[in-house]
């Protein structure tokens, strides 16, 4: 007996982007429009902007920078790096601000960053062993 059948894996994190943009107003209104703008919808129903997937203002967003700013494998890059990678993938309008206004509040960032930090005092010099 033969069973032939295919397993499609997505995050539920797409799905609910997707819905999102179903019910954000704002983002539908600038695709009408821009409607000879780079606006595109993927197959799995996913807008797009250039290549990149949208973004819409929900919940969602707290969720990817947690990712993209907390993970192990990021260990806080800092507002530029964190741009730089999140700008490969995603769009939003404001992206650049959304993203320092998440670093400007990360605790742990705020802490090692040198201006944070005391100065050395002095150096002193040792007595040489005679």
């Amino acid at each position: 007996m033969a069973f032939m059948g295919t397993l499609l894996v997505q995050t539920s994190w797409i799905y609910r982007v997707v819905n999102a943009l179903s019910e954000d107003t704002r983002i539908q209104t600038q695709i009408i429009q821009e409607l000879d703008s780079d606006w595109t919808i993927r197959t799995d129903g996913v807008l797009g902007m250039n290549g990149r997937l949208v973004i819409p203002d929900n919940p969602q967003l707290k969720e990817l920078f947690d990712e993209a700013h907390r993970a192990k494998y990021t260990v806080h890059p800092g507002t530029t790096k964190m741009c730089k990678d999140l700008k490969r993938i995603f769009w939003w309008k404001n992206m650049r601000e959304d993203v320092a206004e998440y670093d400007a509040n990360c605790f742990t960032c705020q802490q090692v960053k040198a201006k944070h930090k005391k100065p050395a005092d002095t150096l002193q010099f040792l007595s040489i062993p005679g």
